[in-house]
């Protein structure tokens, strides 16, 4: 049995197929699943076990892109197995005052607190019939993707539902809610955190689409506004804020539901991740077990991401509005 790891070359050539499959040699991707097959074809643990290292590695890869949103308006920290993430806050430092000469002046400390983030498990546990992987009529790259996916969505629900706890609590200028994007409620969110340099606005198409409407003046809109809003949906910018659509999947079976709610925007500055509130932790890779039953010959593998998700420190430069007329 070779050993897999993430530069294996059939691990490369899955990824890629994933990402840009028109850069992928069609011969090469054949041979790639040919091997699988192979494998398949003698399930001996061996086999077996080298099939679940190539979905996970895959699954890993492709779980990297995902999350690459993250450092936008995350504290992240990535971290091998078993080791604790330390998460700098500093504290109120340098003060200055006003005396009479020759008076003692006021001290201000300088000085930090550090605090760490546990981490929980995010899994999944496809499982497959052998022989629908030796015939083809299962698509290992899909089993790959659909896996990667929903992690993915299991992260985001996760930070979305930690930031709507922290923050729907709170008042201007880091909470807001209105009838559609109200300006007058918006607005002064994006000037509180603007001060700390650039701003992004994040959130579902729906939502961020509504921006347009707001840029008009005396009721017309620009016409480049228009294009623009036609090219992509929504605008690119507003106020000097970056909008930046979320990735937010319908819940399968349903045209109506999707995994993060659309109606939640998530005003971020791009300044100093160490300021940022929301903290991430990353444990490891996408970790693995597999198993065969021999009763109905299904072959499961359960893979695991190991994430920590949290709101600390005493600054919270973060803004969170919700548009009531969305569900």
């Amino acid at each position: 049995m070779s050993e897999i790891n993430a530069k294996s070359p059939i691990v490369e050539l899955f990824s890629a197929n994933l990402v840009a499959p028109e850069n992928v040699v069609a011969s090469e991707l054949k041979d790639a699943n040919d091997f699988i097959k192979e494998l398949c074809a003698n399930p001996n643990p061996n086999n077996r076990y080298e099939i679940a290292q190539i979905l996970r590695l895959i699954v890993d890869n492709q779980l990297d892109l995902a999350l690459n949103y993250l450092p936008t308006i995350a504290d992240v920290k990535h971290i091998d197995f078993g080791q604790k993430a330390q998460f700098q806050i500093d504290l109120p430092g340098v003060k200055a005052f006003f005396q009479a000469k020759g008076s003692t002046t006021e001290r201000s400390k300088v000085g930090h607190t550090y605090t760490t983030l546990e981490t929980d498990e995010v899994s999944v546990r496809p499982a497959i019939n052998f022989y629908d992987l030796l015939s083809g009529k299962t698509d290992f790259s899909k089993v790959a993707t659909e896996s990667a996916f929903r992690m993915e969505m299991a992260i985001a629900a996760k930070v979305q539902k930690t930031l709507y706890d922290a923050f729907s609590a709170m008042s201007a200028p880091n909470y807001g809610t209105g009838n559609g994007v109200v300006a007058s409620v918006i607005d002064p969110i994006i000037y509180a955190l603007a001060r700390l340099g650039g701003v992004s606005i994040m959130g579902d198409i729906e939502c961020i689409s509504k921006f347009t409407a707001l840029t008009g003046f005396n009721s017309i809109i620009n016409p480049e506004y228009v294009k623009e809003h036609n090219q992509n949906g929504h605008l690119g910018t507003y106020k000097t804020a970056n909008i930046v659509k979320m990735n937010n999947q319908l819940v399968q079976e349903n045209l109506t539901d999707t995994v993060l709610r659309k109606d939640l925007l998530y005003i971020v500055p791009t300044g100093t991740s160490a300021n940022r509130p929301l903290k991430v932790v990353l444990e490891g890779q996408v970790s693995a077990m597999e198993a065969t039953s021999i009763n109905d010959k299904m072959y499961e593998v359960r893979m695991d991401k190991y994430v920590g998700v949290g709101v600390v420190g005493y600054r919270k430069f973060l803004g969170l509005y919700k548009d009531s007329s969305l569900s």
